[in-house]
């Protein structure tokens, strides 16, 4: 018989304890269930039996975990976020006997999860910075997405990893506070959705202007930002939703010239 750290903070964690006892179950259970690194293959029709809850009751407790789990590209694997932390075994050591065992599962899930170096994925598991699928209805042992929100969120993750390339070759500070900004340091702690899915990025090569553009019209970039976020996220009437996204993309086309 296995046993496993649990983290008795987590009562204390705003985000577990808002969480309905639904989901806290699931959560619990998903902890003990999953493998040596996290993975654990979405098998609903196992976890009804298991758990006591109707297949809608488990669909509905997974939604409400999503800030807290990674799904794979086709929807049947998650991976917890904060597993390998609670279970004592950050940072991985590769000489390590005890870790290797770990290591072996990222290489095993590596095409589900697009993971080309399990060491970034970890880091960005942490920091929130990678952004998991939505979950439609569930059908048959997994749960079924709708192929734009896929979509959606490989283009989300795409500006991810772009944005972490450009820091890497822009050593700004403010640039830096920036990114950090649209990959989930801001007031809803998730990344700017609609920030990631613009057609024109804010890189290294226009920040500056579109800083000074932001100054010379008497708004925060950030505050800018932010305000189409939610917009979108309350589903504000559209001529103010698009009020927003003309007024960056503006701001991005005048930094080009």
């Amino acid at each position: 018989m296995s046993y496993r750290f649990t983290d008795t903070d987590k009562w204390q964690d705003g985000w577990f304890v808002n969480l309905k006892p639904a989901e806290k179950l699931l959560f619990n259970y998903l902890c003990d269930n999953c493998d040596i690194a996290g993975f654990i293959e979405i098998n609903i029709k196992k976890w009804v039996v298991d758990i006591g809850y109707t297949k809608t009751q488990i669909e509905g407790a997974l939604k409400g975990l999503r800030r807290g789990l990674i799904y794979s590209k086709l929807n049947d694997c998650i991976f917890i976020r904060n597993f390998l932390k609670h279970q004592k075994n950050i940072p991985l050591n590769e000489k390590n006997q005890a870790h290797k065992g770990i290591i072996k599962r990222f290489d095993k899930y590596a095409n589900k999860f697009n993971i080309d170096n399990f060491y970034e994925f970890i880091e960005g598991a942490l920091k929130g910075l990678e952004w998991g699928y939505g979950i439609g209805n569930g059908i048959d042992n997994g749960i079924n997405i709708e192929t734009n929100v896929v979509t959606k969120g490989n283009k989300i993750q795409e500006s991810i990893n772009y944005y972490k390339r450009e820091i890497q070759e822009f050593d700004n500070e403010k640039y830096k506070t920036l990114v950090a900004f649209l990959l989930g340091n801001n007031e809803i702690n998730e990344p700017l959705e609609k920030c990631l899915l613009m057609k024109h990025p804010i890189n290294r090569k226009n920040f500056d202007k579109l800083l000074k553009k932001s100054i010379d019209n008497g708004r925060k970039l950030t505050a800018t930002i932010l305000a189409l976020e939610n917009d979108q996220r309350q589903k504000k009437p559209k001529k103010i939703y698009d009020s927003f996204s003309m007024t960056i993309s503006n701001w991005l086309d005048n930094s080009r010239k």
